[in-house]
């Protein structure tokens, strides 16, 4: 796909027409009403795609709305699968079917109850199957009372166990023992590093966690310093890596400063070049995502106009998987034309050797060069 960039912007122009939008709020009351009506899994389904398609069109993407948080984000790719599976997928065989409507529905059932009647939700939850979208709902809604449902499920959830074990890090006060059981008992280096983590977060609350930490076998991890991040060096193992953006997710908002910044660019920057266990890349992908959402705009604006950052930029973007990218397109729209043309520019001087048809940058920049008004 060799398209002349500049070429394309120069008919390039801001967007200023009106987002498409979606109001969670009245997409989940009218969910509600339609799992209450009786009806059965396919046609509550069905009901809903028809509603979602009037409404909002055959595609749904948390990045063209706008949505950042992750209980939304998850929310509205759900509802996208939905209309996905009914007007598009329709070729599985009848016991495949059933089980893809099973899970819809069941995932369905859990947003809207946690939207709408969140006491009910925590209530439920202990009597049911455990999903995903159930820990970023507990995130997000700072549900710390569901944290000893957690604990107590740890050795039943194998497969949910390192979004599980990111769950626990947003309320690891007063657990550093819980952290450090896992810690002793799990093979996984993933968990082993999020483990660390949680104990140096709750260190202060435990009479012996000094010499707890002293046991762990590794410097970088045990002389982390959590607050003033750019003092630290740079990970260099995948646990190292995994144990710093971790950290990165949690405290975002506690790093406001251009040093924090440039160390998290440079961070993120260096995960295209390491190999990872593919079991990992799921979790190292969502908190990409998080972290790139949860960046305040004008020091990302700030950092990337130097030109000697703007590679790392498109590097750590152009890591993501597609469906991952579509998270962050409406963050890459609030900055702006100036910031856009910034990255055009370095595309067009060839410094960076991608693949066109593949990169999530280039093919975001020539989709928005075409919005003329």
């Amino acid at each position: 796909m060799e398209q002349n960039i500049k070429g394309l912007l120069s008919n390039y122009k801001p967007r200023l027409d009106k987002k498409e939008t979606i109001s969670l709020e009245e997409t989940s009351q009218y969910c509600h009403k339609v799992l209450s009506s009786e009806q059965s899994m396919d046609k509550v389904l069905n009901t809903l795609c028809q509603y979602l398609t009037r409404a909002f069109g055959n595609y749904l993407s948390p990045g063209n709305l706008s949505f950042f948080e992750e209980m939304e984000i998850n929310f509205v790719e759900l509802l996208d699968q939905i209309i996905y599976e009914y007007r598009e997928n329709l070729t599985y065989d009848q016991t495949i079917k059933e089980y893809i409507i099973a899970d819809l529905y069941s995932r369905l059932s859990l947003h809207v109850e946690a939207f709408n009647d969140p006491t009910l939700y925590k209530k439920n939850l202990p009597h049911r199957q455990l999903y995903p979208d159930d820990l970023a709902i507990i995130r997000d809604m700072k549900m710390e009372d569901m944290v000893p449902f957690l604990i107590e499920e740890w050795e039943e959830m194998t497969n949910l166990q390192k979004s599980s074990m990111k769950t626990l890090l947003y309320f690891a006060i007063g657990n550093f023992h819980t952290f450090k059981n896992i810690y002793e008992k799990t093979y996984s280096n993933y968990i082993k590093a999020a483990a660390i983590l949680g104990m140096k977060y709750d260190i202060e609350n435990a009479p012996i966690g000094y010499n707890e930490l002293k046991l762990i076998n590794s410097d970088y991890m045990r002389n982390f310093k959590l607050k003033e991040v750019f003092e630290n060096p740079l990970p260099e193992s995948p646990g190292e890596k995994v144990f710093t953006i971790l950290h990165i997710e949690r405290a975002i908002s506690m790093m406001p400063d251009d040093k924090s910044y440039l160390w998290i660019l440079k961070v993120l920057s260096q995960l295209p070049e390491k190999e990872f266990k593919s079991s990992w890349l799921p979790e190292i992908y969502n908190s990409m995502s998080n972290i790139f959402l949860n960046l305040q705009n004008e020091q990302i604006i700030k950092l990337v106009s130097k030109k000697e950052h703007i590679l790392d930029f498109i590097k750590l973007v152009d890591f993501l998987p597609r469906n991952i990218f579509n998270r962050i397109t409406g963050k890459i729209d609030e900055l702006g034309r100036k910031f856009h043309l910034q990255i055009a520019s370095e595309l067009e001087d060839k410094k960076l050797n991608i693949h066109k048809t593949n990169s999530n940058i280039f093919n975001y920049i020539c989709r928005n060069s075409k919005r003329i008004i």
